[in-house]
């Protein structure tokens, strides 16, 4: 059944970023039915479409476009990522005029700004002539005379595909390209070009088709509703299914893994963008690693190819032989969320990448670290890997407070306790469940929703000897 689009209220169907590093960047939340956009510039992608969103579905109040939160019009919006500045040295004025050429283009083809309030995000006395003039010739002019004070980038490029960086000789040729693309970007997302005129029934209809196709598309997520900071960040199922590693992600119910017993003791952590990597790229890598179908220990312990995952701690001793004595060396899972990160910084100098892993972190002999891997990141911490024999997608959509509310953290110097109730940057868990707790989580999975395109976790198999001591 397709829903009417007043049955969507304020959904944010969001575009996918492809890429982690905030070298800055101009951003649109395209709302169709209304014909209104508000169009921003950031150095901190991610945690700005987060405020907006937060405060969009009324959980904050702050930071973001006061029209843009009380827009009644049904339908929701489309939030795309419209240029990324090919640099990492911030320039706040070339963002201000790359801005405002979106902002003068949405605006030339019929489109209101939601950015015209008297708020945090005014657009300027300056820049009062995108809403003020309507004359399309009189509307270029102001604009010309506004970007005199600006210096033209080198270059401009669309992402979306395969064509080279254009030369810019002026303005007006910027423009042009500007347009030319941003129309190329819109007919990408939308299956048509939104500038050509519609009445309001056609627009609706538009916007229900475009929501319909971007619930199983590979490149977006359609956020319904938010309950917490935690619902922005979701895996698109399709875009993991779809990786350029062939590898075959498999779906799996964590009611019969809880059932067969093979979830009582877990590996629980979190994981995000990380050192100029977005999560996906660093998922698709393991996948690549695994195709190598590796055993690093050459069939010492099992004969099964396995890939490195990393986390700070030094705790690989303690979890290996608590795993080994509890699971009897079987295999074991590590339940994998979705969460924001604050790590977005560039790749670490070459000496930080992993060299090295041993059982025990002061054994003499030391296992090179595969050269023919994905290179892996180290923070500047000491850091062990968990030993990922595969990887899967639940069938059911879990949330953390399912598993944090269900779990004990079990700690090598400490009673245990529920992971709720842990430190919240803890980088993860050993944990256990009580058979009380198995039974009403088990009770909740079974109500929970099922084969959506988003989950906000995965499953990763570890495999003895599970975890060992990595370094540079």
């Amino acid at each position: 059944m397709v829903m009417r689009a007043d049955s969507y209220g304020k959904c944010i169907v969001r575009h996918i970023r492809d890429y982690s590093e905030n070298n800055g960047q101009v951003y649109a939340f395209i709302n169709l039915i209304s014909k209104k956009v508000y169009i921003g510039e950031t150095g901190d992608g991610e945690n700005r479409e987060l405020t907006h969103a937060l405060c969009i579905f009324g959980l904050e109040d702050k930071g973001s476009n006061q029209n843009l939160i009380d827009e009644k019009q049904s339908g929701g919006f489309c939030l795309l990522q419209l240029y990324s500045f090919p640099d990492k040295s911030k320039c706040d004025k070339e963002w201000l005029a790359m801005e405002t050429i979106y902002m003068y283009l949405f605006v030339k083809h019929g489109y209101q700004l939601y950015n015209s309030n008297n708020g945090r995000d005014n657009i300027g006395k300056k820049r009062k002539f995108l809403v003020e003039k309507t004359d399309r010739k009189e509307l270029k002019e102001y604009l010309m005379a506004f970007l005199k004070a600006y210096q033209i980038p080198k270059d401009l490029v669309n992402q979306n595909s395969n064509e080279e960086a254009c030369c810019i000789s002026d303005w007006d040729d910027l423009l042009k390209i500007a347009e030319k693309i941003l129309i190329e970007d819109l007919i990408n997302a939308f299956g048509s070009n939104i500038f050509v005129d519609m009445d309001l029934n056609e627009r609706k209809a538009l916007w229900n088709k475009f929501v319909e196709d971007k619930r199983v598309h590979k490149d977006f997520i359609v956020l319904e509703n938010m309950k917490n900071i935690q619902d922005f960040f979701v895996f698109n199922k399709e875009r993991l299914k779809a990786n350029r590693q062939e590898y075959e992600i498999k779906q799996v119910s964590i009611k019969k893994l809880l059932e067969k017993n093979k979830l009582d003791y877990i590996i629980y952590t979190k994981a995000g963008d990380y050192l100029g990597e977005t999560l996906y790229q660093i998922l698709f890598n393991k996948f690549a690693d695994l195709q190598c179908k590796y055993d690093p220990f050459e069939k010492q312990y099992k004969d099964t190819g396995m890939c490195f995952w990393s986390v700070a701690g030094d705790q690989q001793e303690w979890i290996s032989r608590m795993l080994s004595s509890k699971c009897d060396k079987k295999d074991v899972y590590m339940l994998l969320f979705y969460t924001g990160s604050k790590n977005l910084s560039t790749a670490l100098p070459k000496e930080k990448k992993a060299k090295t892993f041993s059982l025990k972190r002061k054994d003499e002999y030391k296992y090179e670290y595969p050269d023919f891997y994905v290179d892996e990141l180290l923070g500047n911490r000491k850091n062990m890997a968990f030993l990922i024999a595969d990887f899967y997608y639940p069938k059911e959509e879990i949330v953390t407070d399912m598993i944090e509310t269900a779990y004990e953290g079990m700690f090598e110097s400490s009673a245990p306790s529920y992971i709720c109730s842990g430190y919240n940057q803890k980088t993860y868990y050993l944990a256990t469940i009580k058979a009380n707790d198995k039974k009403r989580l088990l009770q909740i999975v079974e109500g929970a929703k099922e084969d959506t395109n988003q989950t906000r976790m995965i499953l990763a198999r570890l495999t003895y000897p599970y975890v060992v001591a990595i370094d540079e």
